[in-house]
């Protein structure tokens, strides 16, 4: 097994935990900003704490900086959208339509990094976009209560454009060579955005700080640390277009555990739809 393979299962395992937590933090009611705050600051911790123990060089800080500033905007809206979403849509719709945001990655790849492109991976960018007609069309959208509808699709459509930006911002701090300082500002700059979108909850009214919001938030930042420093390691070390297809496979995760801990529906469409997902990833990456 090639070190980049090692290090993308590893990434897939602990993201595929990491959209488990969201569906529980979901589930919990937990405020999405108070617990984005715990988990920005268990990352921000475990990396600022390796970067110095390991004494990581910064060659390049202009493009750090900017990378990191990127990345922390994108991840909170990809991230902040995910949570919200799966309040009001199961794991088994949400996840494959977001993790078919790598036909767009896959896209970006061909264009900018000149990858070329199988015939296989182009019947995969078509069954992506399968996926979404399926996962998004009436059927579906008549499942969720009406006056949530609307909130729902945009909450989706956002969170699988902010989640194909973070993986192409990704690729590109990984050749800075510098994932912990990467990790640390990116993560660290979330911090601040998350005390900002908390205090304007608790300017509505909203509830704040719950041991349910605390727990998860740590556990995901435990998770998401050991799964991003892998999916950076990978990156440096192959294709962006084949790393990001097997990674995105992590959302077979948390809609099995989903089904099994929160009995999720199971309709045609879902099951199509996961299917097809799984056959996208897999051409994706051939």
């Amino acid at each position: 097994m090639t070190m980049w393979y090692g290090y993308a299962a590893v990434a897939l395992l602990c993201y595929g935990l990491q959209g488990f937590l969201y569906k529980v933090s979901a589930k919990k009611g937990c405020n999405t900003a108070v617990t984005m705050f715990f988990f920005m600051s268990t990352v921000t911790i475990l990396a600022a704490a390796s970067f110095f123990m390991f004494g990581e060089k910064i060659k390049s800080p202009g493009a750090l900086v900017i990378l990191s500033i990127l990345n922390a905007i994108f991840f909170f809206i990809s991230t902040s959208c995910t949570m919200e979403g799966l309040k009001i849509i199961p794991a088994n719709v949400f996840y494959p339509v977001i993790r078919s945001s790598t036909g767009l990655v896959v896209l970006f790849s061909l264009l900018y990094f000149h990858d070329s492109l199988s015939s296989y991976q182009w019947i995969g960018i078509v069954l992506s976009l399968l996926v979404i007609l399926i996962l998004m069309g009436k059927g579906e959208r008549r499942r969720i209560e009406r006056g949530m509808r609307l909130k729902a699709v945009i909450l989706l459509s956002v969170a699988f454009l902010a989640t194909a930006t973070v993986t192409v911002i990704v690729k590109f701090a990984s050749s800075l060579k510098t994932p912990l300082a990467f990790i640390t500002l990116s993560y660290g700059l979330n911090i601040f955005i998350s005390l900002t979108a908390a205090k304007n909850f608790k300017e509505k009214g909203g509830k704040q700080i719950t041991n349910a919001s605390v727990i998860i938030g740590i556990s995901i930042g435990i998770v998401n640390f050991f799964g991003f420093i892998s999916l950076l390691r990978a990156f440096a070390l192959y294709r962006l277009s084949i790393i990001a297809t097997l990674v995105g496979l992590s959302f077979i995760v948390p809609i099995l555990l989903s089904m099994i801990f929160y009995k999720e529906r199971i309709t045609v469409a879902r099951v199509t739809g996961v299917v097809l997902a799984i056959g996208a990833a897999v051409l994706l990456g051939i």
